[in-house]
């Protein structure tokens, strides 16, 4: 299908097929199960599943083709947990037989595929037993007795805040991750729908090529794209900090869980084109997700449990050098007296962060912004703009001095790991820089520098792909391919695990 962009004139993203929802099923989902799938599963029961229900646990295939979510069959309950879990979306049915979905979380809802519920061990690692509706297989619900419905208010379990939320998140022992910054970490939280010209770059990892690879938000791959947001062929720098942390896939994002909810492992906040100054439409700058994150915990859906072992990463990457770049002054003392100011709001919110009860804070610096392709497209992609690489420098050092001495925080050096793969004299360099048959040339770029990845005309793609994305260290203008950030991560793992204290 092809989206039409306001604003875009005649530039259009292909996108193989909308998003399927409760009210706009496909005709025929396909029934195959990802390789990689949890191994919990999804109970389910209500009035078209109890129909042909074996014993009060609902049988996989009594489920209507339209209770099946993203190509995931709903098998049988096989655990004792999943056959309590069962018992209690009977009773959940039994007390609102005739409530339909308004806003899904990890399952579907109500309705005529009854109430589905996750099984205790994928309900404890995906976060969905957190609000009392949430619980239940729910974000919202409307019941035709009550007005709107949220988590926590059936009344039928205990919100975040009561005994039994802490006893789930007391079961749950591994780390919660929460993410902020910009696209460097973003995974959907990005609008999906231009509402401007300036949008056109924002919205473009939801479309066409951007989900080459094939991978879904939990980690495992399907035979079908799967749009995910993510400025990459798939995996970005928070989905490996997330692995180096146990979880399968950074957390959900915000756009995803919402204001009322959190996944016990985390929640990303980070959208792509934020930084510390104005941003553009629909982007939350990184003072404003702190915000959120500080309203989730004073409203009690981030337990201090949660708090205590959790994890933040502030991914702050260069927009706001981006966007004042025409309009940078040329006096020495200007610039970097902007660079200081950047800095500055980066530390305030990394401080911020540690004061609201985060116990570990990444930050990354600069990378090399001189060595994007957006920067060395003038050259051909030979070499790497020096003046570009210099702000980097001066970012880093000011963000080293404010950050020095401060309890809980590493900072990420993104700069060196970067340097060590794409700008490094002859025979020097990471043992992952020749892996990259192209360090500077990107495997997505526009045919015509003023067009963008993922820009068509006309049926026509306005933009060039490479055949192996393995082999180039960008995935486009500003990003690295996942190999890229495999590469990277790979070089920051030891000092982020030595800092969070994983063996």
């Amino acid at each position: 299908m092809a989206k039409q962009l306001a604003g875009g004139g005649n530039i259009i993203y292909n996108k193989p097929s909308p998003k399927l929802t409760a009210t706009n099923p496909a005709p025929n989902p396909p029934l195959t199960q990802p390789s990689r799938t949890p191994s919990s599963a999804v109970a389910a029961a209500g009035s078209a599943a109890r129909e042909k229900s074996l014993g009060g646990v609902a049988a996989a295939g009594a489920l209507p083709r339209r209770c099946v979510e993203n190509g995931d069959r709903i098998p049988p309950p096989r655990s004792m947990a999943e056959q309590a879990s069962v018992r209690w979306a009977t009773m959940a049915a039994a007390l609102l037989p005739s409530a339909v979905p308004w806003r899904t979380g990890g399952a579907v809802g109500m309705g005529g595929c009854g109430l589905l519920l996750p099984s205790a061990s994928r309900a404890l690692r995906q976060g969905l037993v957190v609000g009392g509706g949430q619980a239940l297989g729910l974000r919202h619900a409307i019941h035709p007795r009550l007005s709107s419905v949220r988590g926590g208010d059936l009344g039928l379990l205990p919100r975040h805040e009561g005994a039994g939320a802490a006893a789930l998140d007391n079961a749950y022992n591994g780390y919660s991750l929460f993410a902020f910054g910009d696209s460097f970490a973003n995974n959907g939280n990005t609008p999906e729908t231009p509402t401007s010209d300036l949008d056109r770059k924002l919205i473009r990892s939801w479309y066409t090529p951007y989900a080459n690879s094939y991978g879904n938000d939990d980690g495992s791959f399907t035979s079908e794209p799967q749009f995910t947001g993510r400025y990459s062929n798939y995996m970005v720098q928070s989905d490996f900090v997330a692995k180096m942390l146990g979880l399968d896939m950074a957390p959900k994002p915000h756009k995803k869980q919402g204001d009322y909810s959190c996944n016990v492992t985390g929640m990303t906040f980070a959208t792509a084109g934020s930084g510390v100054y104005s941003v553009p439409e629909h982007v939350p700058s990184l003072t404003e997700q702190v915000d959120t994150f500080a309203n989730l915990i004073n409203s009690k859906l981030i337990s201090k449990d949660r708090l205590d072992k959790s994890v933040a990463l502030v991914a702050i990457s260069g927009n706001d050098y981006d966007r004042v770049g025409v309009a940078m002054p040329s006096g020495l003392v200007d610039v970097s007296a902007f660079i200081r100011n950047v800095t500055s709001a980066i530390s305030d919110s990394v401080l911020r962060l540690r004061a609201l009860g985060v116990p570990k804070v990444l930050v990354n610096n600069l990378h090399p912004v001189g060595c994007t392709p957006a920067q060395t497209r003038a050259s051909n992609h030979s070499g790497c703009d020096g003046a570009g690489n210099g702000g980097a420098v001066t970012h880093n050092k000011n963000l080293a001095r404010l950050m020095e001495g401060k309890d809980g925080v590493l900072i990420v050096d993104l700069h060196s790991a970067f340097k060590s793969i794409v700008d490094h004299p002859d025979g020097e360099g990471s043992v992952y820089s020749s892996q990259f048959k192209n360090k500077l040339t990107p495997c997505c770029q526009g045919i015509d520098p003023r067009d963008l990845c993922a820009d068509t005309r006309n049926g026509e793609n306005l933009y060039q792909l490479c055949d192996n994305p393995k082999q180039h260290f960008y995935w486009h203008e500003m990003h690295p391919s996942q190999t890229g950030w495999a590469a990277v991560m790979a070089l920051v793992e030891g000092p982020i695990k030595q800092f969070v204290g994983i063996a």
